[in-house]
This record gives structure tokens, C-alpha cells and sequence, in this order.
């Protein structure tokens, strides 16, 4: 496992005490900024296309360092998007009563509110979860989750954009029900029928079908392979999953609870605390590092010159975001992020 200097996104204490239960080799290593900040090239040069989940980042590195003492490794992929553990589970009550009840006035009130103090970059600290929510209760349940666990939105992705490249894409369309971007126009078309029966089979359906494939399968192959590491995903099996989607709802989640019969069966069969732990990602601390170790670096990649001259990008949205950011106002990690890994493909192609 990966020892990270951030308490919050720190996992080996944890890890060493499973593999001290089940009597099982344990390697642990230290990711420091300095350490990342050598690494970052590399990674990003040997990518052949721009991934801009910082869990690709935790991926790599854990696949290098265990690349020292094995070929082949076990990954949970899977567990999370057929078993219900993702923290937006956990929001679909909350969203149900929002979406219906809270206007949009109170909505951007309560936004301004949480913007008051100053941004924390802790994992998934309150504040950014009180943000994360209320940027996608305004909006239908068909693409209510990738506003959630998206960089931009539809109309952060108009802001961000070189307003000479925007193209019909972006725009908006009405069905019977709902305007919204044509760009979310897949996830409507998958999920209409689906939020008919139950927003779980809806989530648990887009998790599936889109954030798995494309984002968490993706990375992991890239990463693994790229230090000539196989990979294998045994919840990824077709007849675990043809049964997973078989099982009643309150088999995965149940009285507020992710994961249910996985954490029923660790009651008994792993250390005491394991059945009870929230879920946390793999990923690492990039917006901190944006302000620390990084910036320099990060800084000269989002220099406005550039940005403008690639055309790609709104220079003068990209410095905003970047600003606030360094000045804590707002966690845009994850924004700016996105708009690095591309400009760096852009200029390493």
C-alpha cells in the first residue's frame, strides 16, 4: 500500500492490521510530494490519451511500487459499482427531499454560505461534500450522479470552454420532462426507464455502464500495464456479476449502509472495525499539492499565454479558478486538475 503524508487519505495503518490478521506479506511506502512531484512526467508522458481521475495517479503508484514484488496483482474493481459502496448512496434521500422542496434562490444561498470559510483539502471534508451535493440537486435523476462525481457541470463546462469551440454539444434540449445538455443526452436515454422503478438501480446502472469502463477499469489497465503488471478484477467475473445485479436492494445497502453483505461477512471473517469503515477512494492528495510541491509546476503548464494560444480553453476562467484556489476561497482540485492533464497531453503529443 501507498502511505500518504495526509491523515485524511492515509489507509496503512489499516492495511497493515488485514495483512497482520491474515498472516500475509505486507510492503508499505511513503508518498511524498517531492517523491510525486519527480514521478508526475513519466506518468503523464505514458499515458497515450489525457485521464484526469487523480485515482489513476494512486494507481500508478501503487502498481510501480508492487511491480517490485509481484506480476500480478488483485484489484477490487467492481465491489463499489455492484455492490452500492459509493458515498452518493448514501445522498439519494437527501436529494429526493431537495430536489422537490429547495428552490434554486436557496440552493445558491446555502452554496455562498459553505464558499465563506476557507477551502479545506482534506478528503472529502464537509464542506466539499455540502458543495458536491448542492451543484447536483437542481438537476434530473438521469445525470443527478455524474454532476456529483463529475470536474464540470453543464454550465461550468460553457464557462471553461473557448466560447469559439462551443459547439451544439453543449447546448441545451427539451424532452417532455427536462432541458438539459445534449452532452448528457447517453445518460437520459439509459436511465429514463430505469428512475421510473428506483434511483438505487439508476446509480448502481450508471456506475456500471459509464464510471467503471470509463474511468476505473481504464485506469487501472493503463496503470498496471505500463510497468508490465497484469491486473485482475475477480468482482468483475460475469457470473458474480449476472448475480450481484440479482440481489435484493437491501443486500447493498441497508439502514444506511454500503456494501451490506460484503460488510455482514467481514463481521466475522476480518479484524474488528473493517465491517464498519466508510468508504474512502485510493486516490491521492492533489489539491493540496496544487498549492504546494505542484504549483510551480502546475502554474507554468495553465500559463494564460498559452491557454489562450491553444485556443482550447478560457484563459481568463482557467486563472479565476486557479486563483481561488491558491487563496482557499474554493477547492477547484479537481477542475483544474482536468484542464492540466490536458494541456499537458496536449503538448506532450
Amino acid at each position: 500500500t501507498i502511505r500518504h503524508e495526509l491523515d485524511s487519505f492515509d489507509e496503512a495503518e489499516h492495511a497493515k492490521e488485514v495483512a497482520r490478521y491474515f498472516g500475509v506479506e505486507h510492503h508499505e511506502r511513503l508518498l511524498s510530494q517531492k517523491g510525486f512531484l519527480a514521478d508526475i512526467e513519466p506518468v503523464l508522458k505514458q499515458t497515450d490519451e489525457p485521464i484526469a481521475d487523480p485515482g489513476y495517479l494512486a494507481i500508478s503508484q501503487v502498481a510501480k511500487f508492487s511491480r517490485e514484488h509481484v506480476k500480478v496483482i488483485i484489484s477490487g474493481n467492481g465491489g463499489d459499482e455492484f455492490f452500492a459502496g459509493y458515498h452518493p448512496f448514501q445522498a439519494i434521500w437527501a436529494y429526493r427531499a431537495a430536489h422537490k422542496l429547495i428552490p434554486n434562490v436557496m440552493v445558491k444561498f446555502i452554496n455562498h454560505l459553505t464558499a465563506l470559510t476557507p477551502a479545506s483539502f482534506d478528503y472529502m471534508n464537509v464542506p466539499f461534500r455540502i458543495q458536491r451535493f448542492l451543484r447536483g440537486v437542481l438537476y434530473p435523476p438521469s445525470e443527478v450522479l455524474m454532476h456529483w462525481i463529475g470536474s464540470f457541470n453543464h454550465h461550468e463546462i460553457q464557462a471553461i470552454l473557448n466560447k469559439a469551440i462551443l459547439s451544439e454539444s453543449i447546448l441545451n434540449v427539451k424532452d417532455n420532462k427536462y432541458s438539459y445538455s445534449f452532452i448528457y443526452n447517453s445518460l437520459h436515454e439509459a436511465n429514463d426507464q430505469l428512475i421510473q422503478q428506483d434511483l438505487f438501480s439508476t446509480f448502481l446502472y450508471t456506475f456500471q455502464q459509464f464510471y467503471l469502463p470509463i474511468c476505473i477499469c481504464n485506469h487501472s489497465d493503463k496503470a498496471s500495464m505500463r510497468v508490465s503488471q497484469e491486473l485482475r478484477s475477480p468482482f468483475l467475473d460475469t457470473e458474480l456479476m449476472r448475480f450481484s445485479n440479482q440481489l435484493p436492494l437491501e443486500m447493498k445497502y441497508f439502514k444506511g449502509k454500503t456494501k451490506y453483505i460484503l460488510r455482514k461477512y467481514h463481521e466475522r471473517n476480518s479484524p474488528m472495525g473493517v465491517s464498519t469503515r466508510p468508504k474512502q477512494g485510493f486516490t491521492v492528495p492533489i489539491a493540496l499539492w496544487l498549492t504546494t510541491a505542484l504549483k510551480p509546476w502546475a502554474n507554468d503548464i495553465l500559463d494564460p499565454i498559452q491557454i489562450k494560444k491553444d485556443g482550447f480553453f478560457n484563459a481568463g476562467e482557467v486563472r479565476r479558478l486557479w486563483h481561488e484556489h491558491q487563496e482557499r476561497k474554493i477547492n477547484h482540485g479537481k477542475k483544474l486538475w482536468t484542464v492540466i492533464v490536458f494541456q499537458h497531453w496536449l503538448h506532450s503529443v
